[in-house]
Formats: structure tokens, C-alpha cells, sequence
């Protein structure tokens, strides 16, 4: 009866290990998304504010 119950309690453990490795998994995967979806924000807004600028350059406008 004891190796049985040292069995199941290894068995315990190692699903808690499997348990604890895919949540941690899902964890860094969302992490790097939304690193991923701060980057292209990022690059978009740059992009578009450089089209702005440009938009602003060829204004034949003064401010004088």
C-alpha cells in the first residue's frame, strides 16, 4: 500500500510539474505578443508621423 501511495504522489507532482511548465509557457507566449503588438504600434506611429512631418514640410505656408 505504501509504494502505491509514494507512486501516486510522484505521479501528483509530475502533473503539477506539466501543470505549472504550460502556464508558464502560455505566460511568456502573451508576453511576447504583446511586446510584438507594442512594436508594430510603435513602428506605426513613427511611420505615421514622419508622413505628417513631411505632409507639414511641403506647406507653402509661413508662421512669421
Amino acid at each position: 500500500m505504501m509504494a502505491l501511495a509514494k507512486r501516486i504522489y510522484i505521479l501528483m507532482v509530475e502533473v503539477n510539474k506539466l501543470i505549472f511548465f504550460f502556464a508558464l509557457r502560455y505566460f511568456l507566449k502573451e508576453i511576447e505578443n504583446m511586446y510584438f503588438v507594442f512594436l508594430s504600434s510603435y513602428r506605426n506611429t513613427c511611420e505615421s508621423l514622419g508622413e505628417l512631418e513631411k505632409a507639414c514640410g511641403s506647406c507653402s505656408h509661413s508662421t512669421a
